[in-house]
């Protein structure tokens, strides 16, 4: 049985989504690999481009699940990396195309937001 005031028994902040789309930019850095999270400004890390997401992923849910146990908003726990970070990446994944380096844009990935089944009318 959850905690009086666990995640699982308290009522959702307003304004909190089911899930999220999430951009991930994922390089290899001096014999692993990182992911960053580009509307959060997290990053994860690995031995392969997937576990670096799944890091990137775990860590970004336990960054909202503080918000979301503060009952904060959600906007509240947005901090995207800034537009000129964007543009470094942007300029390496497409150098990393034409020479076939292990830098890429993995795209849109879906995040199930922590907590979000108990509040599916959102």
């Amino acid at each position: 049985m959850p905690a009086a005031n666990s995640p699982a028994t308290q009522e959702a902040p307003a304004g909190w989504p089911q899930s999220i789309r999430i951009n991930i930019w994922v390089t290899q850095e001096e014999g692993h690999y990182a992911a960053l999270v580009q509307e959060f400004d997290i990053v994860g890390q690995g031995q392969t481009a997937e576990g670096a997401i799944a890091n990137a992923q775990e860590l970004l849910g336990a960054y909202l699940m503080s918000y979301f146990e503060k009952a904060e908003p959600f906007e509240a726990a947005k901090r995207p990396v800034p537009a000129r970070s964007i543009l470094r990446f942007q300029i390496l994944a497409a150098i990393a195309r034409v020479r076939a380096l292990p830098h890429r844009w993995v795209g849109h990935s879906r995040l199930d937001v922590p907590g979000a089944d108990r509040f599916a009318a959102c």
